[in-house]
């Protein structure tokens, strides 16, 4: 009951940047290079570090992310729902947010600069600047990703993912929709599918 929903979710968010991998694709090969580089860098930086540091936010003085796990959030909103203090799972929750939403600008300003560190690192310049471009359009998506994060755990400590399923899938479509007008339709290309 658990499971079925939390693998749709997550396989729901991986498709974001699938599809607009997709579309990118239809508008040559250097800019799908570059967007495939970006992506791989923004997952790194970005989206895995802060799933990473949402399983560490309570442990202080530890260095060792709990990556793949969930972690914190997980286990004190688990404990709070458990010890039927429910007010504690918000305040969790708002405590991983606010923590998640700082974070996202010093990502925010390492993705401003995906174009310079992959050319210093020796790429070509092309691709650099593709990446660059299409990192920099990526960047409101990272405060939303960390509030998604929170919001998950938040939902899944009280066994109800069916909500974050359906909305989650509505946005899947309707990304597929703006994809399409704004890459297809209006010309945006590398930047309307990141947008």
């Amino acid at each position: 009951m658990l499971a079925g929903p939390f693998i749709v979710v997550s396989y729901l968010q991986y498709s974001f940047l699938l599809t607009s991998l997709m579309f990118i694709g239809h508008l040559g090969d250097l800019t799908l290079s570059g967007a495939s580089l970006a992506t791989s860098f923004v997952g790194v930086t970005g989206f895995c570090f802060m799933f990473a540091l949402l399983g560490s936010i309570s442990y202080v003085g530890c260095f060792f992310v709990q990556m793949g796990i969930g972690g914190a959030l997980e286990t004190l909103c688990g404990q709070a729902y458990g010890a039927k203090q429910y007010q504690m799972l918000g305040v969790h929750m708002q405590r991983a947010m606010v923590v998640l939403m700082l974070m996202g600008i010093p990502i925010s300003i390492i993705w401003a600069f995906t174009g310079q560190i992959f050319t210093i690192f020796g790429l070509d310049l092309d691709i650099s600047k593709e990446a660059g471009n299409y990192a920099h359009w990526l960047i409101p998506s990272i405060f939303p990703y960390g509030l998604l994060q929170c919001q998950i755990r938040f939902l899944q400590t009280q066994n109800n993912l069916k909500p974050l399923m359906i909305s989650t899938g509505f946005a899947s479509l309707f990304h597929v929709g703006c994809c399409w007008i704004l890459v297809s339709k209006f010309g945006f290309g590398c930047s309307g599918a990141a947008l």
